[in-house]
């Protein structure tokens, strides 16, 4: 899903950027994180050296977002496994407060889309502490919301069909999770 979305014949439209091994994840160094990762974009001036207090490179996440609202770009963080930070409170709740910082940026609409995957373990750790997370998302009129396997087939067959410029009807003309509809 990442490769379709990164190469496909709509990437200029979005940034991805891709978070892993979250399970030592600091608020700060999600947004260094999501910093390196938007540093591959030529329309992003991304700084070689980030500050060392949190707030302070979260100053420098918000003037990246006004360059992504500049070049009409939205962009979707992708969060791996996030079973592995979810099996300590304080690193899930430095994730989950990194989180929710990123969530709320954007002027008229979101800067960021928020993917969120792992076990369901993960998923049900995330519904104990989601609390601080979800609030100020809704109050902005966003929404948290865990999907079924039906609605994640339907989710990946529609991000594909969008990313490679198809049309997506009723189903997908391959099994998303297949190794076919990779290629």
């Amino acid at each position: 899903m990442y490769d379709a979305l990164s190469e496909g014949p709509r990437s200029d439209e979005f940034a991805i950027a891709r978070i892993r091994e979250v399970e030592s994840i600091t608020t700060r160094r999600l947004y260094t994180r999501l910093l390196d990762e938007l540093d591959a974009y030529d329309e992003l001036d991304i700084p070689e050296t980030y500050p060392r207090a949190t707030d302070e490179v979260r100053q420098v996440v918000e003037d990246v977002v006004e360059q992504l609202e500049a070049a009409d770009l939205t962009c979707i963080v992708q969060v791996d496994q996030l079973e592995d930070a979810a099996r300590n409170t304080r690193t899930f709740e430095q994730l989950l407060a990194g989180l929710q910082s990123i969530g709320d940026l954007g002027e008229t609409r979101p800067a960021f889309i928020l993917f969120l995957f792992g076990t369901p373990e993960a998923g049900d750790r995330l519904d104990e502490l989601r609390e601080t997370l979800s609030s100020r998302l809704v109050a902005k009129d966003r929404s948290l919301e865990r999907f079924e396997f039906s609605e994640t087939e339907e989710l990946i067959a529609r991000w594909l069909a969008w990313a490679r410029d198809e049309e997506y009807t009723e189903g997908y003309l391959s099994d998303p999770y297949t190794a076919s509809a990779i290629l």
